[in-house]
């Protein structure tokens, strides 16, 4: 199996498996050209994420469902001591007529349609990585909602609003995510479906791009 990312109780269990392996989380560390954005897609093997610099404020879906992430860890501005803060989105989608989004694993047992949720990391003082990681949960966009239109996402830092990579919301394990608020070093939005968050999507007829119109902390 390339990749699996399942839930488990009321948690999102965020682990991917690759042949028994997990999959490789991915880095904030490396150059950003000027933009300051990337997106993840996953690679071959399905073994790790790989990124492509963004000069633009978006990018085009590929034909198989290997995107995962839109991030930056290099704008000053959206990262550090975050607490008591908002994360705001807001997104389109330019797509053929016919476009259809795909996810990978589809169909599961959740059957939640690809979608857009936001996401941070910090260096929090979590015992694993698992923790260090948050996907906005339940707040999500569906991708369709957002061809054609203007779509926001507007999600405080605060508990109720938030799982980790583990699965684990963040009302379970409040310690780790307000450690990791206060040390936030990549922020951005992932891509996945069903009973993923970031298990990849992409478009399985026609053609779709998405455009990350702005995206702030306030």
């Amino acid at each position: 199996m390339k990749r699996l990312l399942t839930a488990m109780g009321a948690a999102l269990l965020m682990v991917a498996l690759v042949s028994g392996t997990a999959l490789a989380k991915p880095s904030s560390s490396g150059n950003v050209i000027p933009g300051q954005w990337r997106v993840w897609n996953v690679n071959a093997a399905g073994t790790a994420y790989v990124p492509t610099n963004l000069t633009e404020k978006g990018f085009r879906f590929l034909s198989t469902p290997d995107t995962a992430l839109l991030t930056t860890s290099t704008d000053k501005s959206l990262l550090g001591d975050l607490t008591g803060k908002t994360i705001t989105a807001t997104f389109t989608i330019n797509a053929s007529a016919g476009a259809t989004f795909m996810y990978y694993g589809e169909p599961d047992a959740c059957g939640t349609p690809a979608s857009a949720h936001l996401y941070f990391a910090g260096n929090g003082d979590a015992v694993d990585w698992y923790s260090d990681y948050w996907f906005s949960n339940p707040l999500r966009a569906t991708l369709t909602s957002a061809v054609g239109n203007t779509v926001t996402l507007t999600i405080p830092l605060t508990t109720g609003n938030w799982s980790d990579w583990g699965g684990e919301l963040d009302t379970a394990v409040p310690s780790y995510f307000a450690a990791a608020v206060a040390s936030v070093n990549e922020v951005g939005l992932t891509f996945g479906g069903g009973c993923g968050f970031l298990n990849g999507v992409g478009v399985s007829s026609g053609s779709a791009s998405f455009v990350l119109t702005s995206f702030s902390v306030s």
